[in-house]
């Protein structure tokens, strides 16, 4: 069978040796996208209330505070950069933390870094390549 829920609709597995009906998938209310979008705009300096506008704005959504702090601490192993944030934030903006340009010739190009990671793992492993 199918089970619809609010953001999709998943199909119902039935196993053959216990009777047990289950739902793969990726075991949130939340599609991954919007899970991953969260972490993301909260890794880039955003505090909990500007990401939570943020997705409101994006995906048309309201997701609680709580819900976005609990999905930034069960993928912190996972995004390596949750471990330099409190420094990172220190250091930039959020509007700030990512260095973009458009190059304009026969094709565009976008041309972006992140300016904590260069700051933090660049120069303290690769010095003087951030030049």
């Amino acid at each position: 069978g199918k089970s619809k829920t609010k953001f999709s609709i998943k199909q119902i597995y039935k196993c053959k040796d216990c009777n047990k009906r289950f739902v793969f998938g990726f075991g949130k209310r939340y599609p991954a996208e919007i899970v991953m979008d969260s972490i993301t705009t909260y890794n880039l300096g955003n505090n909990l209330t500007e990401t939570l506008k943020i997705i409101k704005k994006r995906h048309k959504v309201k997701v609680p505070e709580k819900t976005i702090y609990s999905w930034v601490k069960e993928f912190d192993k996972i995004c390596s950069y949750y471990r330099i944030r409190a420094k990172a934030v220190k250091l930039f903006e959020p509007k700030e933390i990512i260095f973009k340009k458009i190059f304009r010739h026969l094709q565009l190009y976008k041309y972006r870094y992140h300016k904590a990671k260069i700051e933090f793992f660049v120069n303290k492993y690769f010095n003087g390549l951030k030049d």
